[in-house]
């Protein structure tokens, strides 16, 4: 695995940033052993989150994370990451795929379709990195990315976070996207807030009959449903 100081800066910043190493976490042998598996369901997954969240056994920070490599998962995107305000800063808290940011990577509040999600607390896409000024397209086409969608994580009346999705592909990203990237936000809201509240997301009635096995990626334990394949 690359070090955190060889990871993209997140789009936007233009100088590399050197960031602590992230503890390493050892996977359960039993998610090792599965053979990794694509199920991207997204009422699967939003059920899921929902009942680790309510569980209240799990990190913040892990649940975080998991958030992240749920929203590259359901928008098909080749990186995801989630920032939230600490400290005085917004900071990446959760990544997902080889186009994120590092953890601990600073975002620019100034500047970018990232910085103009925060400053509003408004969703922004961009379809063509190569010919949208709220983007630089230099450090984009640095890093390889075609299109961007960011969602703010607002709590109350006050944006303190964002989660975004990057591709390198053009148009990668619709309206739907952005929908359910909103969705997840309200989750991280949950997740950061100092007490646990009920998110009315849809639920998955009759799974078993749905056929539904467990999602066996690795980089996906903690989503991994409860239900899985007979012998």
């Amino acid at each position: 695995m690359a070090s955190p100081s060889n990871m993209s800066p997140w789009p936007g910043v233009k100088e590399p940033l050197h960031f602590p190493a992230p503890p390493l976490v050892e996977p359960e042998p039993e998610t090792v052993e599965l053979q990794p598996r694509n199920i991207i369901d997204s009422e699967l997954i939003f059920t899921r989150l929902r009942e680790q969240i309510a569980a209240g056994t799990q990190d913040p920070d892990v649940l975080l994370g998991a958030i992240t490599v749920a929203a590259q998962a359901m928008t098909d995107a080749n990186g995801a990451a989630l920032g939230v305000r600490r400290d005085g800063s917004v900071a990446c808290v959760g990544r997902s795929g080889e186009a994120a940011p590092a953890l601990g990577a600073r975002l620019s509040e100034n500047s970018g379709i990232s910085g103009e999600c925060l400053r509003t607390g408004r969703s922004q896409r961009c379809d063509d990195t190569e010919n949208d000024p709220r983007v630089d397209a230099e450090v984009c086409r640095h890093l390889g990315l075609r299109s961007i969608a960011a969602v703010p994580i607002r709590s109350r009346l006050e944006t303190v976070g964002i989660l975004e999705v990057f591709s390198t592909s053009a148009h990668a990203f619709t309206e739907e996207h952005l929908s359910l990237l909103s969705n997840l936000a309200e989750m991280a809201d949950v997740v950061s807030s100092p007490q646990t509240a009920h998110v009315d997301i849809p639920t998955v009635a009759n799974a078993d009959s749905l056929g539904l096995v467990s999602l066996a990626r690795p980089d996906l334990p903690i989503l991994a449903s409860p239900w899985t394949q007979p012998d």
